[in-house]
């Protein structure tokens, strides 16, 4: 009995977010969705200068800043927070 469960867990198809969909949206939506100046400074604590950077240098440094929140939340999150 043990064994059917097991095989039947291994054919089942998982369906996981991978952030696709969410884009896609985003894309279909146009240009209304995505604001950098709106959307970003509810995320991270940016300058006005670090926003209107729009150089692939500016760009880097928030995906920085954005991999490091991501990952203090997770360590919050495996904390218990």
């Amino acid at each position: 009995m043990a064994g059917k469960r097991h095989r039947e867990r291994g054919t089942a198809t998982v369906s996981r977010s991978n952030g696709r969909g969410a884009l896609r949206a985003m894309a279909e939506a146009g240009s209304n969705s995505y604001a950098r100046a709106r959307d970003l400074p509810k995320l991270l604590g940016l300058w006005p200068s670090e926003l209107a950077d729009e150089s692939a240098e500016g760009s880097l440094a928030i995906i920085a800043k954005l991999r490091r929140a991501l990952a203090a939340e997770r360590r919050r999150a495996l904390a218990g927070h």
